[in-house]
């Protein structure tokens, strides 16, 4: 299944109808405002042991607070996502991706990690910094059911940082339900369901990045490797120059605290020598007396 199964509005097979965009750009003004206790405390988890616990209770909690026509709406932005990882997302969404969008976007490139644990009735999110994703990714088997695949590294390498979020989800339960054996070695249960998404961030008509974030929507399956390759040289291209930048900034800093040293060295000795100048010199007649051994 395509991780990147998702393309926004105006692409050419689908879908996100611009009524859906505006019902969620409606609720997602005044969602903050109307439901303050409901938005979660600003963190940045990058491991799993910092991780955010969503119990289902406060997703129903969310569901019961949003309108039926917003529910619809994010259902058909998140596409073919499973949909108990609808849910999750549609919560995070709400209550801590919009809302601290800026944030997350000033942390540059991550992947946003999210399972779903049926039998506990809880998520667990958390970003994975890129290059974690790329370590993960040639230490995962084919033969895993689970893990970090070539289409997640392509996706964290390519998605527009300010106005989208690369996701990959992890669905577990216990095969035949929460009281079944199978699945039972661990209280975790099996992986159900693996997959990715690209989610949009539904910015205003008016936003500069709205444009970029529906280009990358429309680029081709058949594009996506050359894309991910080309970004990735831009990216180092600029790492480079921002290095070298770094380098000269520190040669120009240390030459210039070189002048200083110098600068101060001189100013001592100027001071010195006027300290000097301006000693008394004894009265001639004191150094003729001294000289006639009148005191020896």
């Amino acid at each position: 299944q395509n991780h990147r199964a998702h393309i926004w509005r105006n692409a050419a097979d689908i879908p996100v109808s611009a009524y859906a965009l505006d019902v969620i750009r409606m609720e997602q003004r005044t969602w903050a405002s109307d439901n303050p206790g409901q938005i979660l405390k600003w963190t940045f988890p990058t491991k799993r042991r910092d991780a955010f616990r969503i119990s289902f209770r406060a997703i129903d909690k969310m569901e019961s607070c949003a309108s039926a026509e917003f529910r619809c709406a994010f259902h058909e932005l998140v596409g073919n996502c499973p949909f108990s990882i609808q849910r999750t997302l549609c919560y995070l969404y709400v209550n801590y991706l919009y809302p601290f969008r800026t944030n997350i976007s000033a942390k540059g490139r991550h992947l946003l990690m999210v399972k779903v644990y049926e039998t506990k009735d809880e998520s667990n999110v958390w970003f994975i910094p890129i290059l974690e994703v790329h370590e993960m990714h040639k230490q995962a088997s084919e033969f895993m059911t689970s893990g970090i695949s070539l289409n997640d590294v392509q996706l964290v390498e390519t998605y527009i940082v300010v106005s989208t979020l690369a996701i990959h989800y992890e669905t577990f339960a216990r095969r035949g339900g929460k009281n079944q054996t199978a699945g039972k070695g661990n209280h975790f249960g099996e992986c159900t369901r693996i997959g990715g998404v690209a989610l949009h961030i539904v910015l205003e008509e008016e936003d500069e990045h709205l444009q970029k974030s529906l280009e990358f929507s429309d680029v081709s399956e058949s594009k996506f490797a050359e894309m991910t390759v080309s970004v990735a040289k831009l990216r180092e291209k600029r790492a480079r120059k921002k290095a070298n930048q770094k380098a000269r900034k520190a040669e120009l800093a240390a030459a210039d605290a070189a002048l200083e040293r110098l600068a101060k060295e001189r100013r001592e000795v100027e001071e010195t020598l006027q300290r000097k100048e301006c000693l008394l010199q004894p009265h001639c007649s004191l150094s003729e007396l001294l000289e006639s051994g009148m005191f020896s």
